[in-house]
């Protein structure tokens, strides 16, 4: 069974939680040094 990958709370989506606003969230791999070619 694979592995749910975690995602991180900030403020921005606590307060979009409690107050039901819909949003998405888009998780990505974290590549040390890796820059924006790696995340484009």
């Amino acid at each position: 069974m694979a592995k749910k990958q975690h995602i991180s709370e900030t403020p921005a989506t606590a307060w979009l939680k409690a107050h039901g606003v819909p949003f998405t969230e888009h998780p990505y791999e974290y590549l040390e040094r890796g820059g924006a070619q790696h995340s484009a």
